[in-house]
């Protein structure tokens, strides 16, 4: 089978660019020396002497794969004159590429300047940030995570933005980014502690620190940026036991005003409950002569209709027997309280699944709420 450079028109820098190319894609699949037996510097360097910036990410990624730290130095003087921060594809695209700083940082890697490699990430992740442009910023957070885990110092501040490109690349339904931030999560946590005698500490705390949020539990400390989720979790999980109802929560933090009753009416008219009732009771004699008779297709059918029934009649009832109204106060009170309980325990799960865990087992939602560990 002829190889790809030869579909091309045989001049060496298509040849190059090929080679190059290929050399990235086997390197992201771990194939590094079928890569370093495919492309040499010689290519790479021809690549830099034709100035194309939207070819470079790939340059980059292969120089730093395979240790070519010369051929580094020489993309980034480049580079370095490049007058805009993002690659473009040119005319025939007409989109912005890549960040040139995210590309810059490979480089400073390849080249051994870790240093300089880390302001070109933040620089990068600041751009991307400001551009809207989130799978470069996802990107762009994960290589900052990356290089700041090697210091022991800086491995929270790693964590976090390796959270962060794991919560954008769900959103942005980016399954290999996910995986490899996952992967440097679950890396990041280290070896698993030998068991203990006894289990953990049960006494969880969320306290504010700044504009952020820290959560401790025995050993464990997260730290998570501000929402309202973590602001009513704090306020269930540092109360524990005690219950509180959802208007409370949300006008606490500039919700629903707990006075604000109005409504669009019960969800069933009395007439219609009492019909329910009615019909559930008819539904327990047939259900008895059903399976005397053995008749199981309309055993299947009335228990179905007796589970919408009571379905229904939960649905309209709320706490003590009382008819919920649609559309109230406390009806979307209750439906924001959950939403954004739940989201703030999702973020603390894919920080650490046991306290992740331990939280939502504890964590009692509805018209009112309450932590019971």
């Amino acid at each position: 089978m002829p190889r790809l450079s030869q579909l091309l028109d045989g001049s060496e820098l298509a040849s190059s660019s090929v080679r190059v190319l290929t050399a990235e894609a086997l390197i992201r699949v771990g194939r590094e020396p079928e890569a370093a037996a495919h492309v040499g510097p010689e290519d790479l360097l021809r690549l830099c002497g034709y100035r194309d910036v939207s070819t470079f990410a790939a340059l980059a990624n292969v120089a730093l794969a395979l240790g070519w730290s010369s051929v580094a130095d020489t993309a980034l003087a480049v580079l370095d004159a490049h007058p805009r921060a993002f690659a473009s594809g040119g005319m025939t695209t007409m989109c912005a590429g890549e960040p040139i700083d995210l590309i810059r940082a490979t480089l400073q890697r390849a080249a051994g300047r870790l240093d300089e490699a880390e302001r070109c990430l933040e620089r990068a992740l600041e751009q991307t940030r400001r551009a809207g442009a989130a799978p470069f910023a996802a990107w762009a957070a994960l290589d900052l995570a990356a290089l700041l885990g090697t210091q022991p110092a800086r491995r929270s501040q790693a964590r976090e933005l390796a959270c962060e490109a794991c919560e954008a690349a769900v959103r942005l339904g980016a399954p290999g980014l996910e995986r490899r931030a996952r992967g440097w999560i679950e890396a990041a946590a280290g070896p698993a502690p030998p068991p203990r005698a006894s289990p953990r500490d049960g006494v969880v705390s969320i306290a504010r620190d700044g504009e952020s949020w820290l959560v401790s539990w025995a050993d464990v400390c997260l730290r998570l940026a501000d929402s309202k989720g973590l602001v009513w979790l704090a306020q269930l999980v540092n109360e524990p036991g005690r219950e509180f109802h959802v208007l409370d929560l949300s006008a606490a933090s500039g919700g629903v005003d707990a006075g604000d009753a109005g409504d669009a009416g019960e969800v069933l008219d009395p007439r219609a409950r009492q019909q329910y009732r009615e019909r559930l009771a008819t539904l327990q004699a047939d259900l008895a002569e059903a399976h005397e008779r053995n008749d199981t297709g309309h055993v299947t059918r009335l228990q179905q209709e007796r589970e919408f029934l009571e379905t229904e009649l939960t649905r309209a009832l709320g706490l003590g027997g009382r008819e919920r109204r649609t559309g109230g106060a406390a009806e979307r009170a209750r439906i924001n309280v959950q939403r954004r309980l739940r989201d703030a325990l999702k973020r603390i799960t894919l920080q650490h699944a046991e306290l992740g865990q331990r939280l939502d087992r504890s964590l009692k939602t509805g018209l009112y709420c309450s932590y019971r560990p």
